[in-house]
């Protein structure tokens, strides 16, 4: 009888195979989605400490730290893009550099600059956005060609615009190359028709 009893008690404390195998599968199912956000991690370059705009980069501004970014990645700055030149605007500690933030004229080599377009404004477009500059003769009653003006610019404010046609029209300050400035300040004075076009 004692022998029967220590079978029944030996037999209670076995652990049913479904939950061994529930354990498994969950220790299997965990390292695979581990393993996975390991994979689309990229690592990125971010500011240590509050940076001002138009400070030159250097390396030891900088570290990288890795991040999953998903689909967004593509707009931020990898480890193995090493950026070099002035930042277009401030940033604070921890943050991630875009390319967006990154530009290659100093702040004394920029000018600012109030434009017009000619149609509505994308509603990603604010202060401190990265921006094309297109523009269109006027030819008597129609438009000629659009041809890019600026390849990038930095949205520094919108003006606010009132009247009849302040949907269609917006003014926009904009900080651009100095070297850039002419071909802007003559289609200005054409009248040509001008559009901005955010940078991706």
């Amino acid at each position: 009888m004692k022998s029967s009893n220590n079978q029944v008690r030996l037999g209670r404390n076995r652990k049913p195979f479904w939950i061994i195998a529930t354990a498994v599968i969950s220790a299997l199912a965990i390292a695979v989605v581990g393993q996975t956000i390991l994979k689309s991690s990229g690592r990125y370059w971010v500011v240590k400490q509050d940076t001002p705009s138009g400070a030159r980069l250097a390396a030891s501004m900088l570290e990288p730290v890795a991040v999953d970014l998903a689909a967004s990645s593509g707009v931020y700055l990898q480890q193995s893009q090493a950026p070099t030149g002035f930042l277009s605007h401030a940033l604070q500690a921890g943050e991630l550099l875009t390319a967006n933030n990154v530009t290659k004229f100093s702040l004394q080599d920029q000018t600012r600059v109030v434009v017009t377009t000619s149609a509505g404004l994308s509603q990603r477009v604010g202060a401190g956005t990265n921006v094309q500059l297109w523009s269109a003769d006027k030819l008597g009653n129609e438009v000629g060609a659009v041809n890019q003006l600026l390849e990038t610019a930095e949205v520094v404010r919108l003006i606010e615009t009132k009247g009849m046609f302040s949907q269609q029209q917006q003014q926009v300050e904009l900080q651009i190359d100095n070297l850039e400035l002419p071909a802007v300040l003559d289609a200005l004075a054409s009248g040509a028709n001008l559009y901005l076009v955010p940078n991706s």
